[in-house]
């Protein structure tokens, strides 16, 4: 009987859908125009050198996707003399641990394997990697997924250039292996938790980069002394929403958060972890946090809807009902 009202709700959400883009459309909305509210933004800090930056790389065994996400980092940057590698194993075996040691000690790179043992808690094992780090002379983190691989020449240092005092995050635009886009920026309140807005279109002709109310975890740069500010990710969130969540607390402290577009990075995503579902309990738990704020957060356009990923006209006034589609 639950599975059936999910089923009624789901099917009811998606009539609603239909029905509000075929009103964008006569209305003559484009989705894109999104993008002309979004501030543009360019670099204001020059770099003569890269600061020294951790790149914190979480694999549960998948050593073959590990090992490709590293070499492209490799061999898109024209230097790695001021990155240090902390790979974090959540309870991989010892044979591909040992695949991943041995990838980096052939191409000679400053790097540690540290293991976080227990269940996966991905906010958990990024501040662990953080916590453990020994190197006082570190000065940025940079958070990425193990199922990316990066094309963009020099992606770290123009991510850096636009990390000044006055910003908290940066994170770029992701493909998904056919080109379409995956991630521009991430919406806060937009359906469940938050949404990535025009996600699956195909897009030219874009700024370099755009002021965004939150980024995605999957490869996401910011200051150490920011991180810590904000003790880091919050651990009562696991598995979703932890990215927006720290977005959201470095913006409350009056942080930019800025998203680099000219680039080309594919994210598969779902590859290291996959057939998860969304955990109720994670999206209660950011809602009774950020309670209006998430809802209507002032980052998003108040006329666009928060109903649907695809920005369309708003037509509801209440929040998304996210409680009626997942158990």
């Amino acid at each position: 009987m639950d599975q059936f009202r999910i089923h009624i709700a789901r099917v009811t959400l998606k009539l609603r859908e239909v029905i509000t883009s075929y009103i964008s459309r006569i209305c003559g909305y484009s989705p894109l125009s999104i993008l002309e509210w979004m501030p543009t933004t360019s670099p204001n800090i020059n770099i003569a050198r890269l600061p020294k930056t951790l790149v914190v790389i979480p694999f549960k065994d998948k050593s073959n996707l590990t090992i490709a996400c590293i070499n492209s980092f490799i061999v898109s940057h024209q230097t790695l003399e001021c990155i240090k590698f902390r790979l974090v194993s959540n309870n991989s075996r010892d044979n591909e641990i040992e695949k991943v040691k041995e990838f980096c000690c052939k191409k000679n790179l400053d790097f540690e394997v540290v293991q976080f043992e227990g269940v996966f808690n991905y906010s958990a094992i990024c501040n662990f990697a953080v916590s453990t780090c020994s190197d006082v002379t570190v000065e940025n983190l940079f958070f990425l997924n193990n199922d990316i691989e990066i094309e963009s020449k020099d992606l770290l240092l123009r991510i850096s250039e636009l990390l000044d005092k006055n910003t908290g995050a940066v994170g770029c635009r992701l493909l998904y292996p056919d080109r379409s886009t995956q991630h521009i920026f991430l919406a806060p309140g937009v359906k469940i938790v938050g949404a990535h807005p025009l996600k699956g279109t195909r897009l030219t002709c874009l700024p370099s980069a755009i002021e965004v109310p939150a980024v995605t975890g999957a490869a996401m740069l910011t200051h150490i002394d920011t991180f810590n500010s904000v003790n880091g990710f919050d651990e009562m969130l696991p598995s979703v929403g932890q990215d927006l969540d720290f977005c959201l607390k470095v913006a409350h402290c009056g942080y930019k958060i800025k998203s680099l577009l000219n680039c080309e990075v594919i994210h598969f995503e779902g590859a290291s972890r996959k057939g998860k579902k969304i955990p109720s309990q994670e999206v209660e738990y950011i809602y009774q946090k950020w309670g209006k704020f998430i809802e209507d957060n002032p980052g998003y356009p108040q006329n666009i809807s928060r109903w649907q990923e695809r920005p369309v006209i708003r037509l509801e006034s209440a929040p998304y009902p996210w409680r009626s589609v997942i158990r």
